[in-house]
């Protein structure tokens, strides 16, 4: 495997992919008593929200230092490994990181997340107790022209 040249703010680009770190504690919205109180609802809102706005801000910040030239993407590999404290199930793992997918999207980085945008999304996950967060690597799939 090729290491990435990294720089010290967490943006690396090589061979085409951009790598973004975005840092954060993840909290599956699907889980818990959280949702039971308007509190509870208020709360998983602005978790989402703050997710959502900070990728954005991550990722647009990542796109303007490396001088990203291929936004927005259409039929991209993503790749979102969430660094966490105990493992999720494959279904909380979703739930916990669409709003870092949401954020893609705001970002302008993708062109969208639904099946018609041609984007294969790989998630992962790894416990990891001192650093946590979402490290997130789009690489665009170009594809041939017909012959």
């Amino acid at each position: 495997m090729t290491q990435l040249p990294s720089r010290p703010d967490g943006v690396a680009v090589a061979e085409g992919r951009l790598v973004a770190w975005i840092p954060g504690r993840l909290k599956n919205p699907l889980n818990g008593s959280q949702g039971v109180s308007r509190a509870g609802r208020i709360w998983r809102t602005t978790e989402r929200r703050e997710w959502r706005s900070r990728t954005m801000l991550v990722v647009r910040d990542a796109m303007n230092r490396s001088r990203w030239r291929y936004s927005p993407l259409h039929g991209a590999v993503v790749v979102l490994t969430a660094y966490v404290w105990n493992r999720f199930d494959e279904d909380g793992l979703a739930a916990a990181l669409k709003p870092v997918v949401d954020g893609l999207v705001d970002a302008t980085l993708i062109d969208g997340d639904g099946p018609s945008s041609g984007h294969r999304f790989e998630r992962r996950q790894e416990i990891n107790r001192r650093h946590r967060g979402v490290e997130v690597v789009v690489e665009p799939r170009f594809e041939e022209a017909p012959r």
